[in-house]
């Protein structure tokens, strides 16, 4: 079942406004969520604009999701071939996606 970023970075955000987040660990899921969000986005040639608003009214949440676009722009403009190319992503990805399940253990 895939992950909907823009949504679990909203939720994991909620838990950091609501002082629900002793450990940090919430913030930053937050902004890797937005992240892999803005990734996908780029991958999929969504357009910069199409921001889901679990993102766009978080100016945090919104910041990591355009730097994670560009990410994969450039990828995109180095003209890699398909394999280094998603090597190269994947690698983006892997430190984001560790940060999301070390917030979704405290939840356990």
């Amino acid at each position: 079942m895939p992950i909907n970023h823009p949504l679990e970075a909203d939720c994991h955000h909620a838990f950091e406004r609501m002082n629900q987040d002793r450990y940090g660990k919430h913030a930053a899921a937050a902004r890797a969520h937005a992240r892999q969000a803005g990734r996908e986005a780029a991958l999929q040639n969504l357009g910069l604009e199409v921001v889901s608003p679990h993102i766009e009214n978080v100016r945090i949440l919104h910041t990591e999701y355009e730097h994670a676009f560009a990410e994969v722009e450039r990828l995109h403009i180095s003209a890699l071939p398909p394999i280094a190319f998603q090597e190269q992503f994947d690698a983006l990805s892997q430190q984001d996606l560790s940060i999301i399940a070390s917030a979704n253990e405290i939840e356990a």
